[in-house]
């Protein structure tokens, strides 16, 4: 009788548990590529990228991603629950203000993956600039430079031999 209670009992928590989690967030195994909203220039340059880059991903990986697009600001509660952010843009941009900075250096520090796309197409861009600032504010000590070629960026998923993408400005990617 008491193996009856342990296994109907345990029966029971993996059903309540698994109905749970599907009512709390069936969508936290999609992935999603939030962006990065910010002051001054243009955040959404690129107003589609997300939703094909997020197609593309879906069509040659297994991954399921959840196709609406997602728009935080640094000082979004929701911002941690998103091991991966996007921002963008085509001009430069203000500022980040030292508590942004703060949270986003925790956000970096602690693991999250920050993709940064310059959409202006042009070689030293203002976009260009204020992002150098932000790096630099962020971690002084780490300056940007060019990622190797042998890093494991350009074998994780596909081996790629180059550098790609809309245009082609830089041949190389850089990281803080």
């Amino acid at each position: 009788m008491r193996n009856f209670f342990f296994i109907f009992g345990l029966a029971l928590f993996f059903i309540v548990g698994v109905e749970s989690v599907k009512a709390i967030g069936g969508s936290y195994s999609n992935l999603t590529l939030p962006r990065i909203m910010y002051q001054g220039g243009n955040d959404n340059p690129r107003p589609e990228a997300l939703r094909s880059l997020l197609a593309q991903i879906s069509r040659r990986t297994s991954i399921e991603v959840n196709r609406e697009p997602v728009a935080l600001k640094i000082s979004d509660p929701e911002l941690f629950r998103y091991p991966f952010l996007t921002m963008a843009g085509d001009a430069g941009f203000d500022p980040f203000p030292e508590k942004d900075l703060k949270i986003l250096r925790n956000y970096l520090s602690y693991g999250g993956f920050l993709f940064i796309d310059d959409n202006s197409a042009r070689a030293d861009s203002a976009f260009s600039a204020s992002v150098r600032k932000m790096i630099s504010a962020l971690f002084p000590q780490n300056p940007l430079g060019k990622i190797s070629r042998d890093h494991s960026i350009f074998r994780s998923f596909y081996l790629l031999n180059t550098v790609s993408g809309r245009t082609i400005v830089k041949s190389y990617l850089e990281s803080a």
